[in-house]
């Protein structure tokens, strides 16, 4: 499949030379936004990479083929379920990397040494480096109670709009299939694709009883009964087009609002 649009097309182009002597200063913040900026693009297109696979016809550079058919489909179907799953991951980390980069760009103070100290204007780079990590301590999802983005709405309101953005991103990604099967590969296991079950030949074994009702019942007797189950075909075209309908329009609209409030220095690149 075709993306609408490529991942560095987010990040900033060159900048002549004149503009670069007449810019602002690099500040703190727009260092930070620029450097989250640089890291969430280089994590989508990571996820890319690894969805294009599910659909590569090179399989020869990840196994030798022979004339066994099905160990050649098994093969294929593995290969394309581990490419799915990676970029399953990558997706979910871009997300979560569009909460760094807004809660970086917008917060003003931090605690250092038990101190609290301004990250606004130019400062060392150890100092920011050390203001910076301290900072992605308290990242959390953007409405987590307690969580930091409430907070912001109040001490940093230029921020209002790509904070209530992300906000009412997260509010719809959460109950999404992606999120569901990413935290289910996460914490809880690995699922079973239906593609899989049904060239090894389903269910090895199969016991019926009768329930209480008298209705005719299957019981659980095979370890894939006790899976969860996904199309390996339909999760990949979801994370397609959840790329080019959801995610890229919004990481597109959350770096344009960033940009016009910070308006870094042509010095960042």
């Amino acid at each position: 499949m075709k993306y609408d649009k490529d991942v560095e097309d987010l990040l900033p182009g060159p900048m002549p030379l004149r503009e670069i002597m007449k810019g602002n200063p690099p500040v703190a913040n727009a260092v930070f936004f620029r450097a989250k900026q640089k890291e969430l693009v280089e994590q989508y297109a990571s996820a890319r990479r690894f969805l294009d696979q599910t659909e590569t016809p090179c399989w020869d550079y990840w196994f030798e083929k022979d004339d066994w058919d099905y160990k050649n489909e098994m093969a294929k179907l593995v290969h394309i379920a581990n490419f799915y799953e990676i970029a399953l991951f990558y997706y979910n980390v871009v997300i979560d990397l569009s909460w760094a980069m807004v809660y970086v760009s917008a917060e003003y103070v931090c605690t250092i040494h038990k101190k609290r100290v301004q990250i606004t204007g130019m400062q060392p780079i150890d100092r920011a480096n050390e203001a910076l990590r301290e900072i992605e301590k308290h990242i959390k999802n953007p409405t987590d109670e307690e969580g930091p983005f409430d907070y912001l709405l109040k001490t940093a309101p230029s921020f209002k709009s790509p904070i209530k953005r992300t906000q009412e991103f997260w509010k719809e990604f959460v109950k999404t299939p992606i999120r569901r099967n990413y935290n289910y590969c996460k914490h809880e296991g690995k699922p079973c694709y239906v593609e899989m079950d049904e060239l090894r030949g389903g269910r090895i074994s199969s016991v019926k009883a009768r329930d209480d009702n008298g209705k005719l019942i299957e019981l659980i007797t095979d370890i894939t009964d006790a899976q969860m189950k996904l199309s390996l075909k339909e999760e990949i075209a979801r994370l397609f087009r959840f790329d080019n309908e959801c995610l890229y329009p919004y990481i597109k609209d959350l770096m344009d609002e960033l940009e016009k409030i910070i308006d870094p220095s042509p010095l960042v690149r």
